[in-house]
């Protein structure tokens, strides 16, 4: 993996596909970016979605028109021909950049280049209209976001008086529910169904002339390494969403599951949060310990608003792992004496990060990205028989998660410190 650097914070791997044009007929070529979610580079204002205000794309160091989100790929264009040989590619939104060394190799002539379809090789066929022009703003999402506050109490894990100004269920982050993303069911992002990318059904895309495919991958780096599973006896969960969710540990959790759907993730797929989506992970005696560890990568696309949470990993009247208001990272746990909550740290956006909470030897303490933010001391832990949910609230389903979840683990011993960079790999470079 070839890793670039441009003076960011964040940065990932890049690739093209198929990554060679020709010098003479390269200018003015829509080139399409895949790979990315719609969260990773649109965002809503009001009723309509516009693209990341700092949305950047260049390639060999020339920045590159950005034509329109389309077909589940950002249409961008040269203005000027690049020099034989290869160059690399930069994509920003949301502060979050890509990059790769040798993206896309520029050749004086491309052999068998007659044997491909040129009857969509004109830029035309993309839409080169006004920035935006394609996506559909009509009531794609509802104007009054968050306008359905619910002023009910959560009843808890002992019964206290939390109060829950969640939006409502059946609708996230204001998106009117059977609405994908804004775009109206039945059109294509903003693409007439029956016509593919603006060009002629039965034409693949990225072996057709008018079209070079720039694949800039899962988001932050999510072309890793897969990881298993660990095998030992203290994981009594793991879930890694490769495309189903089950669980991957020796314990077997019974999961009942509706509407699941996915995303890229750290190294593969990943859970993307609906709010029709219910995971219910069935009681176990696999989980009935007074001393474990809970674990998880989120991946958030905003934060949740004053007063208001996320929930990401639950046990109802037992423990439960959250981000609070701001991005904090919520531990509750169920003690004789009542709820003990830690509230501590702060959970970036759009990238992935670590966050876990564990209970032993009298401590109760939150570790972001395996560094510790925050702790207590603890006593009298209960435990449940009741089901476990991921990325929702356990006690009343609402309350889903703004993003994805990854790599979800309950483990039944106290993992605390560096240890967290072993087993999971939470601490970064």
């Amino acid at each position: 993996m070839s890793l670039m650097a441009f003076g960011c914070a964040e940065f990932g791997e890049v690739r093209l596909d198929p990554g060679r044009v020709e010098r003479s007929t390269m200018v003015g070529q829509p080139l399409r970016v895949v790979g990315l979610a719609p969260a990773d580079v649109l965002e809503a204002h009001g009723g309509t979605l516009a693209l990341a205000p700092d949305l950047d794309v260049q390639i060999g160091g020339q920045v590159a028109e950005i034509v329109r989100w389309a077909d589940g790929g950002l249409v961008v264009r040269l203005a000027a021909p690049l020099e034989v040989g290869a160059h690399p590619l930069r994509v920003q939104a949301f502060g979050v950049v890509y990059g790769r060394a040798a993206a896309l190799d520029v050749v004086e002539a491309t052999v068998g280049d007659a044997a491909l379809d040129a009857e969509a090789g004109d830029a035309a066929t993309l839409d080169g209209g006004v920035r935006d022009a394609a996506l559909d703003g009509g009531g794609a999402r509802d104007g009054g976001r968050d306008a359905g506050i619910d002023g009910g109490l959560d009843p808890g894990m002992d019964g206290g008086g939390d109060v829950d100004s969640g939006i409502d269920s059946g609708v996230d982050s204001g998106i009117d529910s059977g609405v994908d993303s804004g775009i109206d069911s039945g059109v294509d992002s903003g693409i007439d169904s029956g016509v593919d990318s603006g060009i002629d059904s039965g034409v693949d895309a990225g072996r057709d002339a008018g079209v070079v495919a720039v694949d800039a991958g899962p988001p932050d780096g999510g072309g890793g390494v897969l990881r298993p599973c660990p095998r030992e006896p203290s994981l009594r969960g793991c879930f890694r969403f490769e495309r189903r969710v089950v669980d991957e540990s020796a314990s077997g959790l019974t999961v009942r599951t509706i509407d699941e759907a996915f995303t890229a993730g750290l190294a593969g797929d990943a859970l993307s949060s609906q709010p029709t989506t219910l995971i219910e992970v069935q009681h176990d005696a696999a989980l009935a310990s007074t001393t474990f560890s809970i674990e998880a990568w989120v991946w958030l696309d905003r934060h949740p608003a004053s007063g208001d949470f996320f929930g990401v990993i639950e046990k109802r009247n037992q423990w439960r792992l959250r981000i609070d208001a701001g991005g904090a990272v919520g531990c509750h746990v169920a003690s004789r004496w009542g709820r003990r909550e830690i509230s501590a740290g702060a959970v970036p956006l759009r990238r992935w990060t670590h966050i876990a909470c564990s209970v032993g030897g009298g401590r109760q303490d939150v570790f972001v990205d395996g560094a510790f933010v925050g702790g207590r001391t603890i006593s009298g832990v209960q435990t449940s028989t009741r089901s476990v949910h991921l990325a929702e609230d356990a006690d009343t389903g609402d309350h889903q998660l703004a993003g994805a979840l990854d790599e979800v683990r309950i483990w039944s011993r106290a993992i605390v410190g560096a240890e967290w960079c072993a087993v999971s790999g939470a601490c970064g470079p």
